[in-house]
């Protein structure tokens, strides 16, 4: 039998049903991959720069790293999402670490903060899309041992992908309005 569902949590939470240990891997890399980047970074001082990016610039950058991670995850089964979300993480740590060692936390407060937990959000929502993969093998897996129709929820994915783009959208206008870094 198909799942349907019942009620309107069951609708708001269905995109990551099925997708709990994924979410999970792609937060315990993005995890390290900050934590490792923090760790080198500490070693290599950076000032931060006042500049004002332009919208269309940072959207379209975005857009274009989030489609790498939802290509690079579909074409290898999730580990190419994996790598590119550990290795955005691990610049992420060590460009933060090296303008903390040499500017304080202020700079990281008005130049990251505002932009950067939108821009983790939709990546990690574009990884979750790369390993789709493994749900397609899953769902063929479990239709084939128990013969009952189990559906593939494209309109979930489809929501991850809007939601990513929305997300990127709304860290392009932070970033290119508010998330300038205060360098005295």
């Amino acid at each position: 039998m198909c799942w349907h569902p019942e009620n309107m949590e069951d609708v708001k939470m269905s995109f990551l049903r099925g997708r709990e240990v994924h979410l999970s891997v792609i937060l315990i890399i993005a995890l390290l991959g900050v934590l490792s980047g923090w760790a080198i970074g500490c070693n290599i001082p950076m000032r931060p720069e006042n500049n004002m990016p332009a919208f269309w610039g940072l959207l379209l950058n975005n857009v274009k790293v989030g489609g790498m991670v939802i290509v690079a995850g579909l074409l290898t089964l999730g580990v190419g999402a994996l790598f590119l979300v550990g290795f955005n993480m691990m610049i992420l740590g060590a460009s933060t670490a090296g303008v903390y060692a040499t500017s304080g936390i202020g700079p990281i407060l008005s130049g990251v903060l505002p932009h950067a937990p939108c821009e983790i959000v939709a990546m990690v929502m574009c990884a979750l899309v790369g390993f789709e993969g493994w749900r397609v093998i899953a769902i063929f897996k479990e239709r084939l041992v128990s013969g009952e129709c189990v559906k593939f929820n494209v309109k979930s994915t489809a929501f991850l992908v809007l939601g990513a783009i929305v997300m990127y959208v709304l860290a392009a206008l932070l970033e290119s309005g508010i998330s300038h870094a205060q360098t005295g």
